[in-house]
C-alpha cells in the first residue's frame, strides 16, 4: 500500500512525463486519476519491481466499460517508470469462446473440487491459469488435450514466464502441473515427456528459510497501533489474530461472531486453504483486544463477520486484501523496511512455537497445513535446535 507522500510524488514525476510526450490537458487529467487509483488501492510501495505484474493482476478487476482508458493510463505510467514499453499479457478474453474448451475447463474445476479438495480461492487462480493456457495453445479452436505434447507447454511457459515474477513463475508452473495430472487421472495420458520438461518450480520447502520478524520489528510493529484513533482497535484486533494465532489473510477476514466460544476460550477456524476447520484456544491478549473492538468500536450490522469495512462499502465485511492493507499500512507507519506482507506474522508464529519446543504436529494443527511436510520447512528456523545437533568439523589427522 502507498502513502500519500508517495503516490503525490508519482503523479506530480508522471504528470512532467505527459505533458513532455504532448499528452493533452484532458488525457492527463484522466491518466492521473486512474494512475492515482492504482496508485492508492493496488500497488506495494514497497515491491515496484513487479509493476508488470501488479498492472496485470489490477486490470483483471478493471470494469469493461473503463478498461480501455485505465489501461491506457497504466502502460504509460510503464513506459514512464521503465522506458520500456508494456507487455500486454494475453488472456484468454483475446479469443473467442469455445465451447469445448469450456467444457474441459468445467471438468478440471470438478476434479480440483472432488479430488483435490483445494480452497475456493485457489480453484479460481488454476481456472483462470488453465483457460488462458488451453486458449493460447488451441489459438481458440476446438481442444484436444490428448493432443498436448511437451512443444505445446514449453512454447506456452518460455513466452508466459519471462513477463512475470521469480514467485509468480513458480505459481504458474505448479498450476499447469497440476493440469497435467489431471490429465493423467482423467485420460490415462502420458505425461512423461512433458514432466521431464525443466517446469519443476523450486522445492521451497528445502529452498530457503521463511521470512519472520525478529522480536524487535513486532514491538515496532505493535507499537504503530493507535486504539484511538479510526478503526484503531479492528486493525490491532487484525494484528493480534494473525500474529498470536499464525492465521492467513483470508481467514481472519472469514472470522465470524458465531466462531467464538469465550466460555472455553476457544476460535474455530472455518476458512482455511483445506476444507477442514480447527478449534485454536484464544489468548487473553487476542480476546481482549476483539472485545475492544467489539464493544468499543465495530459498527452495528446484520452479518455476523467479524471485522468490517468503515470507509467504501461501509458496514460490510473486509476482504482478504483490505486485511493486508491495514498491516501494511501500520508496518510503513512502524518504519519496517524489510516489511514482505502478512506472511511474516504467521511465520515468526511458527518461529515462536517451534523455538518454545512444540511437537511439529501440533504447529501443523495450530497453522491448517494438512500435511506435515508442509511445517518442516520450520525446522530451518528452529535455531536452538539447530545448534544443539550442530557437530564440531572433524579434525584431519595427518599421516
Amino acid at each position: 500500500m502507498c502513502t500519500k507522500e508517495f503516490i503525490l510524488t508519482e503523479l506530480d514525476s508522471y504528470n512532467s512525463y505527459l505533458i513532455l510526450n504532448h499528452y493533452s490537458e484532458k488525457v492527463i487529467y484522466s491518466y492521473k486519476n486512474r494512475v492515482r487509483n492504482f496508485l492508492k488501492d493496488y500497488l506495494d510501495e514497497s515491491n515496484q519491481e513487479e509493476l508488470q505484474e501488479s498492472i496485470n493482476s489490477y486490470s483483471d478487476f478493471i470494469p469493461l466499460m473503463s478498461k480501455h482508458p485505465t489501461q491506457a493510463a497504466l502502460h504509460a505510467y510503464y513506459r514512464h517508470k521503465t522506458g520500456l514499453d508494456f507487455q500486454v499479457r494475453v488472456t484468454a478474453t483475446s479469443f473467442k469462446e469455445n465451447i469445448s474448451i469450456e467444457a474441459e475447463i468445467k471438468q478440471f474445476e470438478k476434479y480440483l473440487i472432488e479430488y483435490r479438495h483445494l480452497a475456493k480461492n485457489t480453484i479460481t487462480t488454476h481456472v483462470n491459469t488453465i483457460r488462458i493456457f488451453l486458449y493460447c495453445i488451441f489459438k481458440g479452436n476446438d481442444v484436444n488435450v490428448t493432443s498436448i505434447h511437451a512443444g505445446l507447454v514449453r512454447d506456452f511457459l518460455s513466452d508466459t514466464l519471462r513477463h512475470v515474477s521469480p514467485s509468480s513463475r513458480k505459481t504458474l508452473v505448479a498450476r499447469i502441473r497440476n493440469f497435467i495430472h489431471y490429465l493423467e487421472y482423467s485420460y490415462n495420458f502420458d505425461a512423461e515427456e512433458i514432466l521431464k520438461l525443466p517446469m519443476s518450480a523450486p522445492v521451497w520447502k528445502r529452498n530457503s528459510i521463511p521470512k519472520y520478524m525478529d522480536k524487535a520489528d513486532i514491538i515496532k510493529l505493535e507499537n504503530a497501533y493507535d486504539c484511538s484513533k479510526k478503526n484503531g482497535k479492528r486493525d490491532y484486533a487484525i494484528f493480534r489474530c494473525l500474529k498470536d494465532l499464525g492465521l492467513r489473510c483470508a481467514e481472519t477476514a472469514s472470522i465470524s461472531l458465531d466462531d467464538f466460544d469465550w466460555q472455553e476460550g476457544i476460535i474455530t477456524i472455518r476458512a482455511g486453504k483445506s476444507h477442514s476447520q480447527r478449534m485454536l484456544p484464544l489468548p487473553m491478549q487476542t480476546g481482549t483486544a476483539i472485545i475492544e473492538y467489539l464493544t468499543r468500536e465495530r459498527l452495528k450490522s446484520e452479518t455476523k463477520v467479524l471485522f468490517l469495512r468503515s470507509k467504501s462499502k461501509t458496514g460490510e465485511p473486509m476482504g482478504t486484501s483490505q486485511v493486508r492493507c491495514s498491516v501494511r499500512s501500520a508496518a510503513i507507519r512502524a518504519g519496517l523496511n524489510k516489511f514482505s506482507g502478512t506472511h511474516m506474522l504467521r511465520h515468526s508464529a511458527a518461529k515462536d512455537m517451534i523455538n518454545s519446543g512444540i511437537d511439529i504436529k501440533v504447529i501443523a494443527d495450530v497453522l491448517g497445513h494438512d500435511s506435515i511436510e508442509t511445517s518442516m520447512i520450520y525446522s530451518k528456523i528452529d535455531f536452538h535446535g539447530l545448534r544443539i545437533v550442530a557437530a564440531a568439523w572433524p579434525e584431519v589427522k595427518e599421516c
